[in-house]
């Protein structure tokens, strides 16, 4: 096992925590956090909501999130075996198959230049029967012998075929800016945003929310009194770490009861409804 895990035990036993009392503040179960600290991943529930508890938990230890969460991504990469680019040495402006197919293509006009060149010239000039010559069986003269049609020059050789451009250098994307709306749930400019919700929190629990495939949220803690608006065109993904301590309202209409106190939520929202999963 690598420092990632025993980095986040090592800070909690430092500050006199147990994983417990950890778990209550941070509303994360205390199974994730063991988790974390074992770096047994598979536990985990994988995506998002790993780098969401990642970071939770590190800036509740008082630790860098954004380091800790290079080093998940680091173990994860070593864990699946991801390859590691290595140079060969060629461009794709020296790779050997590139330089092959103008060869070839030289090498053909040239034995099509060849064969014309020994069908044109392998006939002798007495080797062609005088016009006129008589046939003794029949005495019947035979016609003089039609002109031979012009043989076509050889073909001009094709225009050499230029190798294909490098690559482009990948782009790194742009991170998006996050659609969030304080009060009253409102709308975008120039968009169209066919579900919005509204969460308000009674209690401390953390969220973690995608719209439209976009991440917004990643281990958001809501404090009681808190108030978050959220827009999406066509669907909202939300998971919830207390049930119990949010108010849920969506296009306008409060909802239920989401469940029980720190029982985690997923809820897939469209303009349609929305279900659990």
């Amino acid at each position: 096992m690598s420092d990632f895990g025993a980095s986040f035990r090592s800070a909690r036993e430092s500050r006199l925590l147990t994983v417990e009392m950890v778990a209550r503040e941070t509303r994360i179960s205390a199974r994730y956090l063991d988790a974390i600290e074992n770096e047994a991943f598979d536990i985990l529930p994988g995506g998002v909501f790993n780098r969401g508890f990642i970071r939770t938990y590190a800036t509740k230890l008082g630790l860098d999130p954004e380091a800790k969460l290079a080093e998940y991504h680091a173990l994860i990469a070593d864990e699946q075996g991801t390859p590691r680019l290595r140079s060969t040495g060629n461009t794709p402006e020296t790779r050997p198959e590139r330089r092959i197919l103008p060869i070839a293509l030289g090498a053909l006009v040239l034995v099509i230049i060849l064969y014309y060149a020994l069908e044109r010239g392998g006939v002798a000039p007495d080797e062609t029967p005088p016009v006129g010559e008589t046939v003794a069986a029949t005495g019947i003269s035979d016609p003089a012998p039609a002109s031979l049609a012009p043989v076509d020059p050889a073909p001009a050789s094709p225009a050499p075929v230029d190798p294909a451009p490098a690559s482009p250098a990948p782009v790194e994307p742009v991170p998006a800016i996050p659609r969030i709306v304080d009060g009253a749930a409102g709308t975008r400019a120039g968009s169209a945003d066919n579900v919005q919700i509204l969460l308000e929190a009674h209690e401390p629990t953390w969220i973690a929310l995608a719209s439209d495939g976009e991440q917004l949220v990643e281990g958001m803690i809501l404090e009681p009194g808190t108030r978050r608006t959220f827009a999406a065109s066509e669907v909202i993904e939300l998971r919830i770490g207390n049930a119990a301590g949010l108010t849920l309202t969506v296009n306008g209409e409060q909802l239920p009861s989401l469940g029980a106190d720190n029982q985690v939520r997923n809820l897939r929202i469209t303009p349609d409804g929305f279900r659990y999963f």
